[in-house]
């Protein structure tokens, strides 16, 4: 069988400009693709000669790898403000899932290395269906982040049950009413269906966010908190509807 591997980039909270866009085109020979919000390249001989994480750090925000050995990676780039690290923190255990401060961002990396995992997977269209999994960790859904450390547990040979228990992170509501690229999530990694079955069992139901709430906490926001998220948005900064909540 021939060697694939496959690396895609995409940009969420801004495009890139004119100038990156050509940087980024000289990275390698190889490139497929490369638009204002995405990069593609492909090998079937030879390696991307580019650390993916500093591409990751200098244009995008979501990035993917696969090869047709099983190996699978998945990084998503925060601003530091944008999110609450501790509680993210929580479910990273052991080396498949990261999480590491560089500069004023965050780095979320879920991998896996499985010699022989699966029936051969294209690319093509898997970062798209995933990267609203980083949104939702923005907003503080961690559901994603709860199935793979699933994974974790399931692939880590000196993990056993006890140290599961220990080490349990909180299980998030909502795994009844798994989305799209939950499903896709579980796919692309191949985590054990009778781990997410038991999990589901478990995670209460999800509730909708209490909007009266919100809108009391707004009404104690001082001005000058007010006046800088409106600058914010009138300059199209990007999450500031997740800073806000």
């Amino acid at each position: 069988m021939s060697e694939y591997q496959y690396y895609e980039w995409q940009a969420i909270d801004r495009p890139l400009t004119e100038n990156q866009l050509t940087e980024v085109n000289r990275l390698s020979s190889h490139m497929d693709v490369v638009t204002s919000t995405q990069a593609v390249v492909t090998y079937s001989w030879g390696d991307f000669k580019h650390d993916p994480q500093d591409v990751l750090l200098k244009y995008f925000y979501a990035f993917l790898y696969l090869a047709n050995w099983g190996s699978r990676r998945l990084m998503f780039r925060f601003p530091k403000a944008s999110i609450d690290a501790k509680a993210i923190q929580a479910y990273c255990l052991g080396d498949w899932m990261s999480f590491t401060a560089t500069g004023p961002y965050y780095i979320l990396e879920i991998s896996s290395d499985e010699e022989g995992s699966s029936d051969w997977v294209e690319g093509s269209g898997v970062l798209g269906q995933l990267t609203p999994l980083r949104e939702h960790i923005i907003q503080g859904d961690y559901r994603g982040l709860y199935l793979a450390w699933l994974k974790t547990i399931s692939i880590d040979q000196d993990f056993n049950d006890d140290r599961a228990d220990l080490f349990e992170p909180p299980l998030p509501a909502g795994l009844q009413e798994l989305t799209g690229s939950l499903e896709k999530f579980i796919d692309f990694f191949e985590i054990d269906p009778y781990l997410v079955k038991a999990a589901t069992q478990a995670s209460p139901t999800l509730k909708p966010s209490a909007d009266e709430s919100l809108l009391t906490a707004l009404s104690l926001l001082p001005r000058v908190e007010c006046e800088d998220y409106l600058r914010c948005l009138l300059q199209n900064e990007p999450q500031v509807n997740s800073a806000l909540r």
